[in-house]
């Protein structure tokens, strides 16, 4: 019985940390956008869109309950939750950390660019996140263009 009260009391911490912070993609002394940082929201951010707050009158942009539901390799355990900056242009991907780990590389990357390739259909990019608040993953895109230029950066700890 303790061993699930603190596992419900830290999803409660985490929940509401995640509405303070955010993973950003630092941009580089090159003008590249590379690396990973972390970032206290500001509260001009009211406009973002997260898993748990869809619209009541309209839907929804990006949306991504539908991705969630087909691309979670182990069938909703793994992505926990989301949320979309239509500021930044940059979905937060938010990942169970445990479950992560147990992933092999390919399979890492498999989901990164699933996710990835429906936050570019959005022009988004996107970022994958732990519940620590580790940056774990992103994938960018040059949306300038016909055709858009896309890489996927693992961070490595």
């Amino acid at each position: 019985m303790i061993p699930l009260f603190w596992a419900n009391l830290a999803t409660v911490v985490w929940a509401q940390s995640l509405a303070k912070t955010s993973c950003e993609i630092a941009p580089s002394e090159n003008g590249t956008r590379a690396g990973f940082q972390i970032r206290n929201q500001e509260e001009g951010d009211k406009e973002i869109v997260r898993a748990t707050n869809p619209s009541q009158t309209e839907i929804s942009s990006p949306s991504l309950w539908w991705a969630v539901e087909k691309y979670d390799p182990l069938d909703g355990k793994l992505v926990t939750d989301w949320e979309a900056n239509p500021g930044t242009k940059m979905i937060h991907l938010v990942v169970n950390n445990r479950f992560w780990q147990t992933l092999d590389y390919l399979d890492q990357y498999s989901l990164i660019n699933q996710f990835g390739t429906v936050a570019r259909e959005y022009n988004y990019n996107l970022s994958l996140v732990s519940q620590q608040e580790d940056c774990l993953a992103t994938y960018t895109c040059n949306l300038q263009g016909t055709s858009p230029n896309c890489k996927i950066k693992f961070n490595t700890f």
